[in-house]
């Protein structure tokens, strides 16, 4: 499979459905291929997808995304507990919506994003009845005679949607992706079908096909980005 024109198609699909700005519908496309393949990179950059009023295509982009990205989950307003709690049972490619309504205040789920986008801290502990661990992994628990202590992943590619702005230590997470109402000059189609069976299995052979070189990818970065900038282009 021809990773540029792999590239190339998901890029056309998404500006299809939605007025973009510049760079944002290849910023995308990396990201729906990266949804394929995080489990061999050590940071798996979020995007966020800002917007200042309703009816500026959040929701579509979200939609368009949910067909096109691996093990889509779609969520709005989710708890903690769920939160962690399907990323250890599914490994999905999350997408929060309405991110405005449930953000602030809640330090505890913006502690947990705000971890979980490298490898080596996407985790959190949580107290637990004794038995075995989610999916069998007992490895993974400290038992005592009422209890234990289970560590749950929080490592996986994730979208956060909101009206307004993102809290300044996540958006420093982000690929801000800051999208308008369109123009009456500007135009897409009506979101009906998505139609991504096949680019969802030319994304799943490529990454399977380049694995090795995927793992290994060591980018070269403008020197003027920040080193959280960097972390987040890699």
């Amino acid at each position: 499979m021809n990773g540029g024109l792999l590239l190339d198609n998901l890029v056309l699909l998404a500006k299809r459905f939605v007025v973009l700005p510049k760079w944002a519908a290849e910023a995308l496309a990396l990201f729906t291929l990266h949804t394929y393949a995080f489990k061999l990179r050590d940071v798996s950059t979020y995007i966020g997808i800002e917007s200042p009023e309703k009816q500026c295509g959040k929701t579509t982009l979200l939609t368009v995304l949910y067909e096109l990205a691996n093990r889509a989950v779609a969520a709005a307003n989710i708890s903690p507990p769920a939160f962690f709690r399907v990323i250890e049972d599914l490994s999905p490619t999350l997408l929060i919506d309405e991110g405005d309504t449930f953000l602030n205040g809640n330090d505890q789920l913006r502690g947990i994003l705000n971890s979980g986008y490298t490898r080596k801290t996407a985790f959190v502990l949580r107290a637990t009845v004794s038995g075995p661990a989610p999916n069998g992994e007992k490895e993974n628990q400290t038992v005592g005679a009422k209890g234990g202590v289970t560590r749950f992943s929080c490592w996986c590619p994730k979208v956060i949607a909101t009206i307004g702005r993102l809290p300044d230590t996540l958006a420093d997470r982000c690929i801000l992706i800051r999208i308008q109402r369109k123009t009456a000059s500007e135009e897409c189609e009506r979101l009906r079908d998505v139609g991504a069976a096949t680019l969802k299995r030319q994304c799943a052979r490529f990454v399977l096909d380049n694995s090795q070189a995927i793992a290994a990818a060591t980018p070269h970065l403008p020197t003027a980005l920040s080193a959280r900038a960097k972390i987040n282009s890699e």
